[in-house]
């Protein structure tokens, strides 16, 4: 009976002079182990795909064009698993008969979509046809030489495809995008990919992905 007190005490003793210290520690623990978890279970996109314009996509098109999209892919990061990342960003061209803001919110999408090209790991991108027109001088986009044999007949210009012509164009997702849509291939950010190896070799696995989304096996 004066044993059980003992440690009945002992248990008193340290909750009372160390109990804020246990529960940061338990605390800690738990933040451990569900951060190891999301490791484990969250799966590496093998390319993620982007798509900027007028059009409001909801979550739901998103998921089904990465569904599309996995079921023209193949695995590229060797965890046995096809996966693609689909984003979605609404921006329409600034008007004078746009309010302030809405000017104000097109802004805001447009510094997105600008950061996104500097630091993100989008590389293929559906772009509305006005905001494309900058982005195919901005040196960022891969030159479709480089990914077909000759240019295709789909080809919009020396970096872009037209959508209209791809068979990708009446497909769950996809459908609900404008028929002025460009479909090109961004490089690999640096700051994505600090590595120069590992950017080289992720904008060969892109191109190898861009061909087979767009044109299937008659790429």
């Amino acid at each position: 009976m004066m044993k059980k007190r003992s440690v009945c005490r002992v248990v008193e003793n340290f909750w009372y002079y160390h109990r804020w210290m246990f529960i940061f520690a338990v605390v800690c623990v738990v933040f451990l182990l569900i951060a190891v978890f999301q490791l484990a279970t969250n799966k590496r996109p093998d390319i993620s795909i982007l798509y900027v314009g007028p059009a409001n996509l909801s979550q739901t098109n998103c998921e089904d064009m990465a569904e599309v999209a996995e079921g023209f892919l193949f695995d590229v990061n060797g965890d046995d698993h096809v996966t693609v990342e689909v984003q979605a960003i609404q921006i329409a061209p600034v008007t004078n008969q746009m309010s302030q803001a809405e000017k104000m919110q097109a802004m805001e999408e447009y510094q997105r979509f600008s950061d996104e090209l500097l630091g993100g790991d989008c590389a293929i991108l559906f772009v509305d046809e006005y905001y494309y027109r900058d982005l195919a001088d901005s040196g960022s986009l891969v030159n479709l030489y480089e990914i077909f044999p000759s240019l295709p007949s789909a080809a919009y210009d020396d970096y872009g495809l037209r959508f209209t012509e791809l068979d990708l164009y009446d497909l769950a997702g996809y459908c609900y995008m404008p028929d002025d849509t460009i479909v090109c291939l961004k490089y690999s950010s640096p700051l994505a990919f600090p590595d120069d190896n590992e950017r080289v070799e992720a904008d060969i696995y892109n191109i190898s992905l861009f061909r087979a989304l767009c044109f299937g096996s008659e790429s």
